[in-house]
């Protein structure tokens, strides 16, 4: 399969609302009004709405794949501009293979829509998906027609996942080497690596090194300094996996405030 098919095997539009559509039960109906309120609401929308959503996740995830992927959600303007994003989440709070594939292909698509979110929160919400998440987001970083922003992403999910699982290392390391070795644009290339500095593992020490003497990659990102700090086992700075319903927690909206004013 190839890494572009790979990435774009997601659930077709038109199957999810044949899927909606075929609802005549009270639970589904339940379940649309759920989904409305969470269109709404966004950031605010209520923890018993969530909990119901996620406690009937073969009926929410169609609603949730199409609030999460369709053009038609992210920019109407009835809808809660932060409610994909919330949907997002949900995805990842499911975390199943389906899930994930939706995940990428929001991503995917409207990354240029959700400002710092992209590099500042959503690394570590995908990465609380754990290792059953590394075959997608691997194929979300190697992906050579993605942004940088949105592979660098991948590569720091994938390195928070090893922390939190260390027999992941050998295999996952070796796969952000290998996207940075074979990609010919130095920005890409260091955006990539900085997710290695961020590992902090003293066994990367000399790749490190040698990737800024030999100019493999910019020192605009990540210096010899920061290198350094990995030899000392110092901990990188940038934390662990965050439970994606953080998201809805009121002490949190004040730091989302980037994407929710209007334009």
């Amino acid at each position: 399969m190839s890494c572009r098919i790979f990435i774009f095997e997601i659930i077709d539009i038109s199957a999810l609302a044949t899927l909606i559509s075929m609802g005549t039960t009270n639970n589904l109906l339940d379940m649309a009004d759920m989904i409305a309120e969470l269109e709404s609401s966004g950031l605010d929308t209520k923890k018993k709405i969530i909990s119901g959503i996620l406690d009937r996740k073969d009926e929410s995830f169609p609603f949730l794949a199409r609030l999460a992927t369709s053009q038609e959600c992210w920019y109407d303007d009835s809808i809660d501009r932060w409610s994909p994003i919330c949907a997002i989440h949900l995805l990842a709070k499911m975390g199943h293979y389906q899930a994930q594939l939706a995940v990428n292909s929001a991503v995917l698509e409207f990354y240029d829509d959700t400002g710092d979110w992209l590099t500042g929160d959503l690394p570590y919400v995908l990465a609380h998906m754990g290792p059953d998440a590394i075959p997608t987001l691997t194929g979300l970083m190697r992906y050579g027609d993605t942004d940088m922003f949105v592979r660098g992403m991948a590569a720091h999910a994938l390195v928070i996942i090893i922390r939190e699982h260390p027999e992941t290392k050998p295999e996952t390391v070796v796969s952000i080497m290998d996207a940075a070795r074979k990609d010919s644009d130095i920005e890409v290339r260091t955006i990539l690596v900085d997710s290695l500095v961020d590992l902090a593992d003293p066994d990367l020490y000399e790749y490190l090194r040698a990737a800024l003497r030999t100019g493999f990659v910019t020192d605009e990102v990540f210096r010899m300094y920061d290198v350094d700090r990995v030899n000392a086992t110092q901990r990188s700075s940038r934390g662990d996996p965050r439970d994606p319903l953080y998201i809805f927690e009121p002490r949190y909206k004040k730091s989302f405030a980037y994407l929710s004013s209007s334009e």
